[in-house]
């Protein structure tokens, strides 16, 4: 079975995600049956879960900022001329849509570069 789907893609990236938060709650779970009120891991699990989501939005934020300076690094530099259409310049709402959805994926940058390959 070809990972490919999983690592490459929109619906691959919820599906990490999910799986990222669904491990750190398992084992935030876990310390608390065993230590009780005791349990103090599930603080570094959320703190985990919380530096990912404000990577996250980083991400998305800087690329916002990125694409309202030079659409041209999004439209042909990250490909996204592919999606939003032969239209230049693209529509700003949806350049700046996909330009986040760009930020949000820590895996874009690794998955333009396995194409270029």
């Amino acid at each position: 079975m070809s990972l490919y789907w999983l690592i490459h893609s929109d619906g691959g990236l919820a599906v990490r995600i999910a799986m990222g938060v669904a491990v750190l709650a398992w084992l935030a779970i876990v310390d608390l049956r065993r230590h009780g009120r005791a349990a103090t891991r599930w603080r570094e699990y959320f703190v985990l879960a919380a530096c990912a989501a404000a990577a996250m939005i980083y991400g998305a934020i800087n690329d916002q900022i990125t694409s309202s300076i030079s659409w041209e690094y999004f439209y042909y530099g990250k490909e996204l001329d592919k999606v939003l259409g032969p239209a230049a310049p693209p529509a700003g709402a949806a350049l700046h849509w996909e330009a986040a959805k760009v930020g949000v994926n820590p895996t874009s940058a690794v998955t333009r570069l396995d194409r270029r390959l």
